[in-house]
């Protein structure tokens, strides 16, 4: 592997950071392995972070020891390829192939989650436990309700059922919100992440003078996505305080690469390379349950400000406070069938011609590159709702307001396009590299 930060030649069709890598190939005769790598998590110690949660009614760490695993089996072998008792490659010099496979078994840690959410109580109604509000982080959680409702009890009337759905979205508390900085939720859980690759390679040589080799690369990746919403990575994030979706995103990527060479020297100072690669890239992710987070599967049956197909197959609106204290609920852009996908394809093809005139090495050639990508846009089709204390509408606590359903605000998409990009790129180079003198090169 060969990488370039700066100062590379003209040579290198793309920038700022050019990454060179030559895979192995078969040579004249058998080589081959198999190996297994493994690490477990019964060899780790929890780290201060998770300890510091401390333990629940049980007596039991709120925050356990992730159970995290990593198993990578491969193999590889390569050499020549010949006939038994044919003349064809008989001194093995002339076609040789390369095979490799790896696979990626693991259970990564997420990290870990810490946010304010609803009480039993709270989602039945009931905010007259002031002491143990004040306890909660977030200016918008940690307040009782205001003057209206002196006792601190929202009547059954004016309590939405849309907003009991939504509340019961998070999940319950289950830590001491005196112990943990105001926050009555943690959470610290693995995900999966697996993914199978495999490489055949096939080195051809035609004549002395000419070579040609072709590879297949192909990944399937079969994963959960960052355990809250598609766009962050882990619990720690820009979305934080937030807490695990109802249900995991989970993402099959398909990745298919072929790439030939043929390079043709056609005296000892004159060589040409000629490099085709055609790569395509799947990204689809969908959720595991879509019951779990569908409008109709969640009784939210109310009227959307905009006109939608298929209005009870969209999810659950996202939900934030901009840092008001509510934990947030991000996902959007799963409106067409219930996927957020990336579909590219990229076929490239470059031609290089190297020449050496007594001190000087040229080199000339052209890049042409196709690309088509297509994937939908993430707007909130299926809303975003508000909720705070800082505007004119709450009555005094942000769960509260989920509850009764009064929001600082709403926005909400009528449609999620798909762009179809295409682009065509063409370059040509030449460049010349000059030893003036032994210790100068222009």
């Amino acid at each position: 592997v060969k990488v370039m930060t700066s100062n590379f030649g003209a040579d290198a069709s793309k920038g700022p950071v050019v990454i060179n890598a030559i895979g192995k190939s078969g040579g004249s005769k058998f080589h081959g392995e198999a190996y297994v790598y493994n690490r477990n998590y019964n060899l780790n110690a929890n780290d201060w972070l998770s300890n510091s949660a401390g333990l629940n009614s049980a007596l039991q760490p709120i925050a356990p020891r992730p159970q995290t695993s990593y198993w990578y089996p491969g193999a590889q072998i390569g050499g020549p390829v010949y006939i038994p008792g044919k003349n064809f490659n008989r001194n093995h010099d002339k076609l040789f192939f390369f095979f490799a496979t790896q696979y990626y078994k693991q259970d990564v840690d997420n990290g870990i989650y810490r946010a304010t959410v609803p009480t039993a109580a709270m989602r039945q109604g009931n905010y007259s436990d002031t002491a143990y509000l004040s306890t909660l982080a977030g200016s918008g959680a940690a307040s009782g309700l205001n003057s209206n409702y002196p006792n601190g009890i929202i009547p059954a009337n004016q309590i939405s059922k849309y907003g009991v759905s939504l509340t019961n979205a998070y999940p319950l508390p289950n830590a001491n919100p005196v112990a943990n900085q105001g926050s009555n939720y943690i959470n610290s859980q693995t995900r999966f992440s697996n993914m199978l690759q495999i490489r055949p390679r096939v080195d051809y040589n035609i004549t002395e003078k000419t070579k040609l080799s072709v590879t297949y690369n192909r990944q399937r990746d079969n994963a959960e996505e960052s355990l809250d919403t598609l766009w962050t990575g882990n619990a720690q994030s820009w979305a934080s305080p937030t807490v695990p979706y109802p249900t995991p995103i989970i993402e099959s990527t398909h990745s298919d690469t072929v790439s030939a060479n043929l390079t043709r020297i056609f005296s000892p100072t004159l060589t040409n390379e000629l490099v085709f690669t055609y790569t395509y890239l799947y990204l689809p992710n969908h959720f595991q349950d879509p019951t779990k987070v569908q409008r109709g599967s969640l009784g939210l049956d109310y009227q959307m400000m905009l006109s939608h197909a298929n209005e009870s197959k969209l999810i659950l609106p996202s939900m934030t406070g901009w840092g008001d204290g509510i934990a947030n609920i991000l996902n959007t852009g799963f409106q067409l069938n219930g996927t957020v996908y990336a579909k590219k394809t990229l076929p490239n093809l470059s031609d290089n011609v190297s020449k050496v005139w007594g001190t000087h090495t040229a080199k000339f050639g052209f890049y042409w590159e196709r690309t088509f990508n297509e994937q939908p846009g993430n707007g909130s089709v299926n809303g975003q709702a508000v909720f705070a204390t800082w505007g004119g509408n709450s009555i005094g606590n942000v769960y509260a307001d989920v509850l009764t359903g009064n929001m600082q605000g709403y926005t909400e998409t009528n449609f999620d396009t798909v762009p179809a990009f295409r682009f065509t790129s063409v370059d040509f180079y030449g460049q010349d590299s000059w030893k003036v003198t032994r210790r100068l090169t222009l």
